[in-house]
């Protein structure tokens, strides 16, 4: 019988060979989201299968506030997904104005989300940022927000799907032997797409390794090689028919199995 690859082996992922490690799932926080109008903390189950399947273990952060509490589900965790949301990010937190077509904000999902980034930045952690995600994260790193896409960039390609519809899907050019090339095995790949804001001004720690051919910025990582993963579609959704999909998450996953080998490493010296 064929020996199947353990998800730290498949291409275009790294892999430590101490024979204990694939066994070890390292634990990866992922954001909750909140309707403005609800007190329900909620997350859709393909973000927590996706990070299951390849590899990890999966721990939902509710949106409390307390940095205390951040901070204490900090020292847990080996890496952060920040998820989508159905908020926007207030653009306050980039110095602007609110559009006339801004979506609903809500200031706790953007405090969470924001105080996390920063300490999981200073500290290493590895980071990866889908759709609202990577906005805010884009935002955290003193970028700044297209507050509307359709009002403010008017394209041919849809990127935002009508409220219940099935998700919308185009193509994006990725950045030439780029890890995102590698992970796709090729430059073109088709996403789909559920957003009506995007990035305007890319931070200065961010690189873009992704665009449509409208100009929208779709992946980024980090310019100093932090561990960090952003994209403006959702992996999580189509994880299971997409090998780019599962191969985004699994070198997340990987990033966050060398993550906690380094920590334990570390906790081991003290």
């Amino acid at each position: 019988m064929k020996k199947q690859n353990s998800p730290a082996e498949q291409p275009g992922t790294r892999f430590l060979t101490m024979p204990w490690m694939s066994q070890y799932r390292p634990l990866i926080g992922i954001t909750t989201r909140q309707e403005p109008d609800k007190v329900d903390f909620y997350l859709a189950r393909d973000y927590s299968e996706a990070v299951y399947a390849a590899g990890g273990l999966p721990f939902l952060i509710p949106l409390i506030g307390s940095p205390e509490y951040l901070d204490l589900a900090l020292q847990k965790l080996h890496g952060i997904i920040f998820s989508g949301s159905a908020t926007d990010v207030d653009p306050k937190r980039y110095g602007q104005p609110p559009a006339p077509e801004l979506g609903p904000v809500n200031p706790l999902r953007d405090q969470v989300d924001l105080h996390l980034a920063g300490e999981a930045l200073r500290l290493g952690m590895p980071l990866f940022g889908i759709c609202y995600g990577f906005q805010m994260l884009n935002v955290r790193l003193g970028g700044s927000l297209i507050q509307d896409l359709g009002s403010q960039l008017p394209s041919d390609i849809r990127h935002e799907r009508k409220y219940g519809g099935p998700p919308l899907r185009h193509k994006v050019r990725l950045v030439p032997d780029s890890l995102f090339a590698r992970l796709a095995g090729g430059t073109d790949v088709e996403v789909n797409s559920s957003h009506h804001q995007a990035i305007d001004r890319l931070a200065s720690d961010l690189r873009s390794m992704a665009t449509s051919s409208d100009g929208i910025i779709e992946a980024a990582v980090h310019c100093l090689g932090k561990p960090l993963l952003a994209v403006q579609w959702h992996p999580e959704k189509d994880y299971q028919q997409d090998a780019f999909s599962r191969r985004l998450f699994e070198h997340f996953v990987q990033w966050c199995l060398e993550f906690a080998v380094a920590k334990g490493a570390e906790s081991a010296k003290n």
